[in-house]
């Protein structure tokens, strides 16, 4: 179990590690943003503590080897059942999904030049571009690459991929992603992965900026190859809003 302190500690160590993160990718995590709202020796009792509700988000099968079976568990305000009703089916744009065969691409190598950041509001669910796309998103096999150029942090809006996972790679200007599971800050040279399914918001704290996002249709996102020190892979301490988004 790892508890670490509040994420409104962003100051980064000599280790870069940011207080307010637990250390460790793939790591089991048990974190609260009030003291005593984890429930203790089960994931969903009759009543929780603060009166709040018990939601599995996310699980392996069950016929996963104990060894490799996850699962996340969240203790809401609200119960996830408050947010239907409340969504609102928005334009596209230039979002496309594996397979996509809008055009006949020539057999050959293909290359395009840096896309300029617009000098209107843009937010992050209007400002992805898709650059290409590979598998059936409906067989949960392949991925695709975007671009997406943000002017604008998104308010009040919530958005969650229910196809993929996402990895975020920064390339200008800084980047804040709240999630059903806390904040998280991240600046150019480090990477972000959000899991399928859940809800969060983008925001700019440091104005305008470009980056890749690569959604992966298959399995969740895993690094292969040399064992990384996992310690320089942190994930999100949790954070709380009892305003009517119920993030």
């Amino acid at each position: 179990m790892n508890i670490n302190t509040s994420p409104d500690a962003v100051g980064r160590t000599s280790a870069n590690i940011t207080p307010g993160y637990m250390s460790g990718f793939g790591n089991s995590f048990e974190t609260e943003a009030l003291a005593g709202a984890l429930p203790i020796g089960r994931n969903s009792p009759q009543r929780c503590a603060y009166g709040l509700y018990a939601e599995q988000l996310s699980g392996s099968p069950f016929t996963a080897p104990r060894g490799t079976n996850e699962r996340s568990w969240l203790y809401r305000i609200r119960p996830s059942v408050k947010h239907s009703g409340r969504f609102a089916k928005v334009d596209a744009g230039l979002w496309r999904s594996a397979p996509c065969h809008e055009y006949d691409l020539p057999i050959g190598q293909l290359r395009w030049d840096p896309t300029p950041i617009p000098t209107g509001e843009v937010t992050f669910l209007q400002g992805v571009q898709t650059m290409t796309t590979a598998g059936d998103v409906n067989t949960q096999a392949g991925m695709a690459a975007h671009v997406y150029l943000i002017t604008k942090s998104m308010v009040d809006q919530h958005f969650y991929n229910a196809d993929a996972e996402m990895l975020f790679v920064l390339q200008q200007g800084e980047l804040r992603l709240v999630t059903e599971f806390g904040r998280i800050d991240a600046e150019p040279g480090e990477i972000v992965v959000i899991p399928r399914g859940v809800k969060f918001r983008v925001e700019i704290p440091s104005g305008p900026g470009a980056r890749l996002s690569l959604r992966k249709l298959q399995r969740r996102v895993h690094i292969a190859g040399a064992r990384p020190d996992r310690r320089q892979l942190p994930c999100q301490c949790p954070r709380f809003s009892d305003a009517g988004c119920g993030l």
